[in-house]
């Protein structure tokens, strides 16, 4: 069966009725009822008004006189021309009419699609896009231009998964290859949501869909308005790489409508640090029911999911193992785009979701985690440059081992923030390592450092509270003077602060004070391993087209930039 779907938007707005897209449907239906697609592009400054009344005239005369597809549409569109041909030869250049056209006349599995230019559609089939655009001689020039006129005709005969789209042209002219792709490879009710959102700057454009899908009993139903509300993407985040077993369905890459956590930390805090066998065989556990929950708390059902995103690296290979592996088959079972996430591009994207702005480009990005401390400059969606890293020791990594000196336990990183918040005053100032490129970081001396201060080597030590507070300290100044360095040597707009340590309230508060630009900090609950964060990366790879096969990959010691 065929699903037929438009939008138009008019004046920068979506709106059920534009001058440029029409839709007409047999009123007799059956098996041969015929239904009329079309897209106008008005050719010359005063033929915009006339578009509405063009397309209801090639509409009415389609149905009243066709006898067989490509009759009535030669027939219509002759008869158009040659009105438009009639009114400007009593008219002044300067006040000709004209306009382009893409007509499609649909019967069953079958579209008759007939072309005068400026025209454009796009055909997809088995993962190929192939562009239609009029090759006559005669369908070179807009209907009412001159005397010669032939349409452009061509027949796709649909099959399950083909979708043919028709656009104006300025439509046609903005959507990147890759974009187009991407959205053309979605189910097909999540096509027109995924161009509409490409099309959105445009103040005037259309679009529609022919689309064939799985046999249903009922006819096919033309769709005939498309708000904004209708164009909601849901993506659903898993997240595997660690400890934490994560699943999030995030709208159009911003909104939450669930973002379900369950947490080891019980299970790992008796030995100290995450142990990788027993964090597989929980994420095995727990991944079903964390589904589950997500859905529910989204109020969504499976096939209501539009794409699959998963962390595919870096993290423990058997963590992530299970969750990419859960995520091809969900992507396989529901016939879904599934999309590889890099882990760190999943913490950066924590800065985009529920803000009413995007941050701005260049953006540095500061990600300090448990296993990662990154310094990056994002010049663009994608486009990252790694300018520093840990070349020992990550932070969220520091802080796990100094607690477990202070005999704090497992997590660190809370337990030392809790115990420093008791101190008068830090013990001292402990070392900053000085690398040689300026950029990355080193805590290994700073721990080694702490060793030798509880163990007594440097005389009488002083009270957990202190060197707690001391150690935050050193780590906090280490971060934040790397990542205000960095975003003042490259220009950046704003610095994005994200990673578990991000939760550390001493290292927000400093960075705000110290940055001489705008800092972005997600929510705390946002900073740690989520897959709100991975779902948000996910929808912007979709948006370009990013898609993975079957045959994706873990890549624990994957990089960014």
């Amino acid at each position: 069966m065929l699903w037929l779907g438009q939008f138009g938007i008019a004046d920068g707005k979506a709106q059920e009725e534009t001058p440029w897209v029409g839709v007409f449907p047999d009123e007799m239906r059956g098996p041969e009822a015929s239904d009329l697609l079309l897209i106008v592009q008005p050719a010359t400054a005063g033929s915009v008004e006339f578009c509405a009344e063009l397309k209801e005239a090639v509409g009415s005369v389609f149905h009243k006189s066709k006898v067989s597809l490509t009759g009535g549409l030669l027939r219509a569109l002759r008869e158009a021309h040659e009105n438009l041909r009639e009114w400007n030869r009593r008219s002044l250049r300067e006040h000709w009419i004209a306009a382009g056209i893409s007509c499609a006349a649909v019967r069953g599995n079958e579209v008759y699609l007939a072309q005068v230019a400026p025209a454009g559609a796009a055909f997809y089939q088995d993962g190929k896009i192939r562009h239609i655009r009029p090759q006559l001689a005669d369908a070179l020039e807009p209907l009412g231009m001159f005397d010669e006129f032939w349409p452009d005709f061509a027949l796709f005969e649909m099959q399950e998964g083909d979708r043919l789209l028709m656009m104006t042209p300025s439509l046609a002219q903005s959507l990147p290859e890759d974009g187009l792709g991407g959205s053309l490879a979605l189910p097909a009710d999540g096509v027109l949501p995924a161009v509409y959102r490409q099309a959105s700057a445009l103040p005037d454009c259309g679009a529609v869909l022919v689309a064939s899908v799985p046999d249903a009993e009922e006819d096919p139903a033309i769709l005939i308005e498309l708000t904004t509300d209708s164009y909601q993407m849901n993506v659903l985040g898993i997240e595997t790489s660690c400890d934490e077993t994560a699943v999030a369905v995030v709208a159009d890459g911003n909104r939450i409508l669930s973002n379900v956590v369950s947490s080891q930390v019980e299970l790992h805090a008796r030995y100290g640090g995450v142990v990788p066998e027993l964090a597989s065989r929980e994420h095995v556990q727990a991944m079903v029911p964390v589904l589950d929950e997500a859905l529910r708390e989204a109020s969504v059902v499976l096939d209501g999911i539009d794409a699959i995103a998963v962390t595919h690296g870096p993290g423990l290979a058997g963590a992530l193992l299970v969750g990419l592996n859960f995520a091809k088959a969900l992507a396989f079972a529901l016939s879904r785009p599934l999309i590889a996430v890099n882990h760190l591009e999943g913490h950066i994207y924590a800065a985009w979701l529920e803000r009413a702005r995007e941050p701005e480009f260049p953006a540095l990005a500061l990600i300090a985690s448990g296993g990662h401390s990154d310094v990056v400059l994002m010049e663009g969606h994608g486009q990252y440059r790694r300018l520093g890293e840990t070349v020992d020791d990550a932070a969220g990594e520091a802080f796990d081992k100094v607690a477990r000196l202070l005999g704090l336990g497992f997590p660190g990183g809370p337990a030392i923030e809790r115990l420093a918040a008791e101190a008068d005053a830090p013990a001292g100032r402990l070392p900053r390592a000085r690398l040689e490129r300026r950029y990355d970081f080193s805590f290994s001396g700073l721990k080694t450092k702490v060793q030798r201060i509880v163990r007594g080597d440097e005389g009488v030590a002083p009270p957990a509270a202190a060197l707690a507070a001391a150690f935050q300290e050193s780590v906090v100044d280490s971060l934040v003077t790397k990542a205000v360095q960095a975003a003042g040597d490259h220009d950046a707009r704003e610095i994005i602060l994200t990673g578990g340590v991000a939760a550390n309230s001493a290292l927000r508060a400093v960075l705000a004070e110290r940055s001489p630009i705008p800092v972005i900090v997600p929510p705390p609950a946002l900073c740690t391993d989520n897959g709100a964060m991975v779902a948000a990366a996910g929808y912007r790879r979709l948006l370009d087209g990013e898609t993975a096969g079957l045959e994706l990959d873990i890549d624990p010691g994957l990089r960014i930039g």
